[in-house]
């Protein structure tokens, strides 16, 4: 990924020193935790969403009830893979990312 991040801050002419390069790299990090980890939640809800389906009940309440699990478990996914992305761009720079206080 450092490779990736790197070829893409010589086509954008950002120096290393740049704090734009340091927000670019945080902002990267930050999105593919957050998407990583939604797509993560989608996919062990629908397992388990499936396994407990016996009935094959797809009504409305059947709907609703998809559409609260699945934005409660995605919510409560991307939430903990920032965090889990602050930790990690903490331990990796010695800092906080940008636009986070220690």
């Amino acid at each position: 990924m450092a490779a990736v991040l790197e070829e893409i801050e010589s086509r954008l002419g950002f120096d290393d020193d740049s704090s734009l390069s340091t927000e670019f790299k945080w902002k990267a990090v930050s999105v593919g935790a957050g998407v990583l980890s939604a797509v993560l939640a989608r996919k062990v809800l629908a397992k388990v969403w499936g396994s407990s389906d016996d009935d094959e009940n797809h009504g409305v309440i059947a709907a609703a009830q998809w559409a609260l699990a699945s934005g409660i478990a995605v919510g409560v996914a991307r939430m903990v893979g920032q965090r889990v992305a602050v930790k990690a761009w903490e331990q990796a720079t010695g800092t906080p990312p940008p636009g986070h206080s220690a």
